[in-house]
């Protein structure tokens, strides 16, 4: 089940994003990455603000949050994490098609984002282009992401 995020989610969002960055993004990113992407297990301070700066939706699993997508006004899709088992499941595709919906009824055409790996093949099957390749540091650390923008949703 797809479902607005509340802000009593937010431990659990940060469940599904620890998930989805450390267990779910070999052999694209090297563990010393994930970890500087995710430094922390416990869920750090900027994390609740962000989530409520913006529109954000999550899967429901029969026992757990599964997956995570956020959008901010200016059209940026700024999160979009979903654990690695319920990848199979189809988990992306509705998180996807929810925010893509709303994004439409808000009269948004062009979206934008910075995405890793994994969410730009995913983004890309559904025509998104890469504007940029890109070089991020997290704590210290290098990580390739990829500026991203479609023609709406």
């Amino acid at each position: 089940m797809i479902r607005r995020y509340r802000s009593e989610d937010a431990a659990a969002t940060y469940g599904v994003y620890a998930d989805a960055v450390l267990n779910g993004t070999a052999p694209h990113y090297t563990a010393d990455q994930a970890r500087a992407w995710v430094p922390s297990d416990e869920m750090e301070d900027w994390w609740p603000p962000r989530l409520a700066g913006g529109t954000a939706w999550v899967a429901e699993g029969d026992a757990e949050l599964t997956g995570l997508i956020s959008l901010m006004g200016t059209g940026y899709l700024d999160m979009f994490f979903v654990r690695p088992s319920a990848r199979p499941a189809g988990t992306a595709a509705r998180l996807y098609n929810t925010l893509a919906a709303h994004a439409r009824a808000a009269g948004q055409a062009r979206l934008t984002t910075h995405a890793s790996h994994l969410a730009r093949r995913f983004l890309e099957r559904r025509g998104w282009h890469v504007v940029a390749e890109e070089t991020a540091m997290r704590n210290g650390v290098p990580l390739t992401r990829f500026a991203m923008e479609s023609g709406g949703g």
